[in-house]
């Protein structure tokens, strides 16, 4: 019988290793997303709620060992941390996004294992994927204006799997990721090439126009 008991416990603590990791990819009203009109800025309000089903902004989730606790500037590029294939986009409610519960890669850390992650977060016409979003911030285009931000580090959160539940980064206690913003990349969109060419002209015909008339 003892025999019995110890193979179900090996088991159900094998299971719960290798079964599904999950994570409670979203925020609350309490943890509200915020854009600001300039970086450093004045905050402006809320992020918009969804308006169209492709969505208006979109987030990444990445992960790191728990000794990781610095995040850069720029965290989609920081390679310390791992995107783990996670999304989430804008709802219905201002201010609050959700992509889910499944922790679909990163098959170094096991349900059980306790993680920092962060998420990052841009607006559509960025893109709707994370090489989009780090193109853009690596300036290319450089033509268009719009919107990147990202949290605070959530640390020693546990992935859920088997009887686990759900690790859940974002919230108000003490090692959760709040409240962040969304701020505007550039401050201000560089003109491409054609439209300085456009410029130009225009400046041309007017003293043309002018000479003319005198």
């Amino acid at each position: 019988m003892k025999k019995l008991l110890t193979i179900a416990a090996l088991v159900g603590v094998t299971s719960l290793s290798f079964g599904q990791r999950t994570i409670n990819f979203f925020n609350t009203t309490k943890t509200t997303v915020r854009t600001n009109s300039t970086v450093g800025g004045p905050t402006t309000g809320v992020m918009s709620p969804i308006v169209n089903p492709n969505g208006d902004y979109y987030f990444a989730l990445f992960a790191a060992p728990t000794t990781q606790t610095t995040v850069g500037a720029v965290g989609i590029n920081d390679g310390n941390w791992s995107f783990v294939n996670l999304y989430a986009t804008n709802t219905v409610t201002a201010g609050v996004f959700s992509g889910g519960s499944t922790f679909p890669t990163a098959p170094q850390y096991a349900a059980g294992s306790t993680v920092n992650v962060f998420a990052a977060g841009w607006s559509a016409n960025v893109g709707t994927t994370l090489a989009q979003a780090q193109t853009f911030m690596n300036g290319n285009p450089s033509n268009i204006q719009g919107w990147y931000g990202q949290s605070t580090i959530a640390s020693g959160i546990i992935l859920g799997g088997g009887a686990l539940s759900p690790g859940t980064p974002f919230g108000i206690g003490a090692t959760q990721a709040g409240s962040f913003n969304l701020l505007l990349q550039p401050t201000s969109a560089v003109p491409e090439p054609g439209t300085f060419a456009l410029a130009g002209l225009g400046a041309a015909a007017l003293l043309i126009f002018r000479r003319r008339k005198q």
